[in-house]
């Protein structure tokens, strides 16, 4: 049995990269195609932005709503910087946790864990004290 892949486990920029390139172009160049009417008319509206179904205009409507509304609009800039945040220092962590891990293994080097993690050598060797 053979699974799609899924666009939130791609491993890297690249694949990722690909993903979008082809959901756009499958937004952009094949709504006509799709046979389902409420998809097709979704599909057709996130490609050319013309709303002709009840559906599509209540997006329409929305999305004009949000972005009149400069309450709003900052409130969505803050949510989105605040989580462009928390993932680089999710990240930051998370590469915190890979040197320690490989500082508790005597088989790394400071200079294999700096090479393998970015990390300049002095802040392995710092770390490395602390532990």
């Amino acid at each position: 049995m053979s699974f799609a892949p899924n666009p939130l486990r791609l491993g890297n920029a690249q694949q990722v990269g690909h993903f979008s390139r082809l959901a756009r172009f499958i937004i952009f160049n094949k709504y006509e195609e799709f046979t389902n009417p409420v998809v097709k008319a979704y599909m057709k509206y996130f490609a050319t932005r013309n709303a002709d179904s009840r559906e599509t205009e209540t997006i329409n409507d929305q999305v004009s709503f949000y972005k009149a509304d400069t309450l709003i609009r900052n409130k969505y800039m803050t949510f989105e910087f605040d989580l462009h945040e928390s993932k680089e220092e999710g990240k930051a962590e998370a590469k915190l946790e890979m040197v320690d891990a490989m500082l508790a293994n005597p088989k790394f080097t400071d200079e294999d864990i700096a090479s393998i993690s970015g990390f300049p050598k002095e802040e392995i060797q710092k770390r490395r004290m602390q532990h």
